[in-house]
C-alpha cells in the first residue's frame, strides 16, 4: 500500500547562493533526515512504492489501458529487487493519457513555496527515442495552466529535437552562427551529432518546464537498460524570482544536474497534486516503455534517494564531484575529485560512478584536479554515458526561449 503523509507548512527558499551560483539553503535547514539518510516522514506527503495493489497502487485516478499503452506489475521488477510498474507504449499511438494521478494530497501553497518531485525510471532494454513530435511524453504533470503565473510544471521526455527547446541538440538560431547545444561531446560521448549510427534512437533527456514554455531547465541524458533516481525542485514565484533544479543520480543538494534560477514566474494553482506517466503527444515509431519504482512528493531533497551516495563520479570528494554513468560500467566526475579515478565501481558495475581504486575500465584524469574526462571502453550495447559537463550545461540552460513551443 501506499503511504501518504502531510506535511504542516512548506518549504520557503532563501535568497543564498553557493560559491558556484546554484541556489542553496544550509543542509541542516533543508534536510530533515533520519540515521539513514531518508527524509523524515513528516516531509513526505505522498509516497508510492508500487510493490503492492496494482494497477491503481495507491493513486487517485488511473488511466484506463487500451490501444495505446499497456499496464503491468513486475513483483522483482524495482531497482533493488522489489516491486514495480511497467507501462508499455504502443507504436503509432500518441495524444493519449497514461498512467496515474495523485489524490488530493490537501496542501495549500503560496507564492514562494517550494516542492520536491521524485521518482526512479528505467527504460526497457527495446525502447528507443524515435516518433513524431520528438517522440514527446509530458511524463509528470503538475499545477494548472491559463492562470497567472501559470502554474503547470511538465518534466518533458523527449528524443533529441533541433528546435525544441531544453532538449538535446536544440540549435540557437538567436546566436550568429547557430549555436547546437546539449551534443554527444558534452555528455562525454564520442560522437558529433545525436544521428550518429551507433547511437541513433537510443538517447533521450528528461527536463522540467513551465507548461510547454522555454522557461526550462536543461536536458538530463537518459539512455534504456539503466535506473535513474530523479529529484526535481520546483520553487514558484511571481517576479522573476522562480526556480528550476534537478537531479539525475546525484544526491548532492548543493550541486544539482541542471538548474535554471531565475527570470521567470511559476505560480502554486494545482499543486502539489499531480499525474505520473503523462500524456503522450508523440507518436512512437516502436513499442517501447519504462519501469517505475517510486514516487515521493515532498518537502525536502533526499540525499538518500540516489543509492550511489553523493556523487556519481569523479573520484571521492571534491566541489562539483557530481556525475553519472550511464552505460558499460564507466562513471565520471565534472569537476574536481580527489580519487584518481573513475568508473567500473559503481552497483552493479553499471551506473554509479568511481571511487578511490583503480579503474577497471575508465581513466580519470590527474589525482585532485582531473576532470574526469574520459569513459570507459568496455561497454553494453550502447556507449557509457558521461556526466553532464554540468558547468556547460547550466550556461546554455540559462539561454532561455520564452516563445510556446508547437508540440
Amino acid at each position: 500500500m501506499f503511504d501518504e503523509k502531510r506535511a504542516t507548512s512548506w518549504v520557503r527558499s532563501t535568497s543564498g547562493r553557493s560559491r558556484c551560483g546554484r541556489g542553496a539553503l544550509s543542509l541542516a535547514a533543508l534536510l530533515l533526515v533520519s540515521f539513514a539518510g531518508r527524509v523524515a516522514s513528516a516531509q513526505v506527503w505522498f509516497a508510492e512504492t508500487f510493490d503492492a495493489n496494482p494497477p491503481d497502487y495507491g493513486f487517485g485516478y488511473t488511466y484506463p489501458e487500451g490501444a495505446n499503452y499497456v499496464l503491468s506489475h513486475l513483483p522483482d521488477g524495482g531497482y533493488d529487487g522489489s516491486g514495480a510498474a511497467h507501462i508499455r507504449t504502443l507504436a503509432g499511438h500518441g495524444q493519449y493519457g497514461l498512467g496515474w494521478c495523485t489524490p488530493d494530497l490537501g496542501q495549500s501553497p503560496s507564492l514562494g513555496d517550494a516542492v520536491y518531485i521524485r521518482f526512479r525510471i528505467r527504460y526497457d532494454d527495446d525502447h528507443t527515442w524515435v516518433g513524431t513530435g520528438a517522440n514527446e511524453n509530458k511524463f509528470i504533470l503538475m499545477g494548472n495552466t491559463g492562470v497567472t503565473p501559470n502554474s503547470r510544471v511538465i518534466v518533458h521526455s523527449h528524443a533529441p529535437a533541433e528546435t525544441t527547446g531544453c532538449t538535446l541538440g536544440f540549435t540557437d538560431y538567436e546566436q550568429r552562427p547557430p549555436e547546437v547545444l546539449w551534443q554527444p561531446e558534452d555528455f562525454g560521448l564520442p560522437y558529433r551529432s545525436w544521428d550518429a549510427p551507433r547511437i541513433d534512437n537510443l538517447y533521450g533527456s528528461l527536463a522540467p518546464h513551465v507548461n510547454i514554455s522555454w522557461d526550462c531547465a536543461g536536458p538530463m541524458l537518459v539512455t534504456r537498460s539503466e535506473w535513474y533516481h530523479v529529484q526535481v525542485y520546483a520553487r514558484s514565484g511571481a517576479s522573476g524570482d522562480a526556480e528550476f533544479k534537478a537531479w539525475l543520480n546525484n544526491g548532492n543538494p548543493d550541486a544539482p544536474t541542471v538548474e535554471l534560477v531565475g527570470g521567470f514566474d511559476l505560480g502554486v494553482d494545482g499543486w502539489p497534486e499531480l499525474c505520473i506517466g503523462g500524456y503522450q503527444t508523440g507518436e512512437p515509431a516502436f513499442d517501447g516503455g519504462f519501469r517505475l519504482d517510486g514516487l515521493e512528493i515532498g518537502a525536502a531533497f533526499d540525499a538518500g534517494w540516489f543509492p550511489g551516495g553523493s556523487s556519481g563520479g569523479g573520484g571521492s570528494g571534491g566541489a562539483g564531484s557530481g556525475g553519472v554513468g550511464v552505460g558499460g560500467g564507466s562513471g565520471v566526475g565534472a569537476g574536481a575529485g580527489t580519487g584518481t579515478s573513475a568508473g567500473g565501481s559503481g552497483p552493479g558495475a553499471t551506473t554509479g560512478g568511481g571511487g578511490d581504486a583503480p579503474a577497471a575500465n575508465g581513466v580519470d584524469g590527474a589525482s585532485g584536479d582531473g576532470c574526469g574526462c574520459h569513459v570507459g571502453t568496455e561497454s553494453s550495447p550502447v556507449w557509457g554515458a558521461a556526466a553532464l559537463g554540468i558547468a556547460a550545461i547550466a550556461s546554455a540552460a540559462r539561454r532561455r526561449r520564452r516563445t510556446a513551443l508547437t508540440g
